[in-house]
């Protein structure tokens, strides 16, 4: 399955330092660490980290983690601005770490529920049926044009390929394919990464995406199907010419690689 871009940007770039050090009253409280930026399109969302460890959700202005609620960001200096309970004022820049949380290794049980927020089961259905459909009209047309004026039986050669393809489509389990999806992304992202995925199909944003996918795919399929049937001719003479061409190279081999006779008119 290919799903396919998202409109999302995941900025998950290390800088090397922290805005200026803090008041001792924000110092003893601990000062947290921005560790990730998402942009969503409709709005900015951040991962924070406390000094002891614990990671925030992705946060967004107006949220609270901790002490510290998420007052502003600044775009042109890309920092967050924290505010303290006492309203002291904490800027922060994306920090650095050796061995931060965007490097935990994500679960089997992260990608599951990622894959659920994306309603992926029901996505796969819909594509599916879609593939089906697109699969049976285009069968149906190459069975037509291959028995014109041969005397074969179109319908028989239409039924024959529906069976050929129920075969192949077996293969597409959906509950089997988003348990191998789960693994593929539990192996390929951080746990911070899929919990920013998970954030954005939460969004309308995201739920409208994974909604639209089969959608998308359909309409794809309708511009690209008649575009390839159209040139079945062309890929038609192709195999009559290399067959051909196989045929004469065939025969100059028993010929003791003589050129084969020319045709008596």
């Amino acid at each position: 399955m290919k799903l396919p871009s998202a409109c999302l940007a995941l900025m998950f770039t290390a800088a090397t330092a922290l805005a200026a050090d803090p008041a001792p009253a924000v110092a003893a409280s601990g000062k947290p660490e921005l560790r990730g930026v998402m942009d969503l399109g409709s709005g900015k969302r951040f991962l924070l980290v406390s000094p002891g460890g614990a990671t925030s959700a992705w946060e967004k202005v107006g949220d609270s983690f901790g002490d510290w609620a998420v007052a502003d960001y600044k775009e042109a200096e890309k920092t967050l601005v924290l505010k303290g309970a006492d309203g002291s004022e904490l800027d922060l820049a994306l920090a650095a770490s050796a061995a931060g949380a965007l490097d935990v290794k994500a679960t089997l049980a992260d990608a599951e529920a990622v894959l659920h927020k994306m309603n992926f089961e029901r996505m796969i259905e819909r594509t599916i049926e879609q593939q089906r459909k697109a699969m049976a009209a285009m069968t149906q047309q190459m069975a037509a044009r291959a028995g014109a004026g041969k005397g074969g039986d179109p319908q028989a050669m239409a039924d024959f390929q529906k069976k050929v393809m129920d075969v192949m489509m077996s293969a597409m389990d959906p509950k089997q394919m988003e348990a191998d999806t789960a693994t593929i992304y539990s192996d390929l992202f951080t746990k911070e990464q899929l919990n920013g995925l998970g954030d954005f199909y939460d969004s309308p944003a995201g739920q409208a995406y994974s909604d639209k996918q089969p959608e998308i795919q359909q309409r794809l399929q309708q511009i690209m199907i008649p575009r390839m049937m159209a040139l079945m001719p062309q890929v038609q003479a192709m195999g009559r010419e290399f067959a051909q061409q196989q045929k004469a190279a065939a025969a100059a081999a028993a010929n003791g690689g003589a050129p084969a006779p020319a045709a008596q008119p």
